[in-house]
């Protein structure tokens, strides 16, 4: 305490409780870092030049890593074939299931050459023996102009619905986010690109019966095969999970750092 003309002031800092500081600092260090929204998928941006982390079923044609100018970020980039390559990963921490878990990444791909031909084809799976999942892809558009769709499989019509006209534009590349609001019988989702939003879809794909997408269990990445489709290459790929999970995840971190700092001192 200090009496400054008269008026008794606190000029001793406040302490902070340690979790309270770990996980303050450990926020702060986490959200500075390129990987901090990736840790639930393990080299989401392909920088170790291979596929560590992602797993490729028996059978499949595994794609290759491209690097140099191929890449879109970094050094590497994962270059799919037209061939039914699929390259696959569960979230650490999955199922997920609470509303506000996202799905990132960005892709390019080239003009397919034909109308209605496809290139980009990710589905996101519940991991159930319904196999329920959000089938998305990005295919040519009823004209040849250089620009694609983002279409989704509606299970209700056995067809594609498409949610986002020309908004893709072959040989640039682009950011694609998926969002979850709900899951089950109340699943709603956001797809966007580059800032253009299809909001408040439940379109699916199940190959058990009508069962909504409970879950977000695993996604994989799919070279369409034939030939009229195309290739495309992908990178950054993320999944970060609703708001409250990742603060818990935080302190728990700061926690730790918190004790061993202390321990060592």
């Amino acid at each position: 305490m200090k009496t400054i003309q008269g008026i008794v002031v606190n000029t001793r800092i406040p302490r902070i409780p340690g979790l309270m500081l770990g996980a303050l600092l450990v926020a702060g260090l986490v959200a500075g870092s390129p990987s901090a929204q990736a840790f639930l998928i393990t080299n989401g941006d392909f920088e170790t030049g291979d596929t560590t982390g992602w797993t490729i079923p028996s059978g499949h044609n595994p794609g290759s890593v491209v690097s140099g100018a191929s890449a879109l970020d970094g050094s590497y980039s994962f270059g799919h074939l037209a061939t039914g390559s699929i390259l696959a990963q569960q979230p650490a921490g999955g199922p997920l299931t609470d509303p506000g878990t996202s799905v990132s990444l960005i892709f390019s791909m080239p003009d397919p050459g034909t109308v209605g031909a496809r290139g980009l084809n990710m589905t996101l799976y519940n991991g159930g023996s319904d196999n329920s999942q959000v089938n998305l892809r990005v295919n040519e558009d009823g004209v040849e102009d250089g620009l694609g769709d983002v279409q989704v499989y509606d299970v209700g019509i056995f067809n594609w619905q498409t949610i986002l006209q020309d908004v893709v534009t072959f040989g640039a590349t682009h950011a694609l986010t998926v969002t979850f609001n709900g899951f089950g019988a109340g699943l709603d989702y956001d797809v966007s690109v580059d800032g253009n939003t299809a909001s408040g879809l439940n379109y699916f794909q199940s190959l058990g019966g009508n069962v909504e997408l409970n879950a977000l269990a695993e996604l994989r990445f799919t070279g369409a095969g034939g030939a009229n489709n195309g290739p495309y290459t992908i990178d950054n790929v993320v999944v970060i999970p609703e708001p409250s999970s990742l603060a818990l995840l935080l302190m728990a971190a700061g926690g730790l750092v918190w004790g061993r700092a202390r321990r060592r001192a």
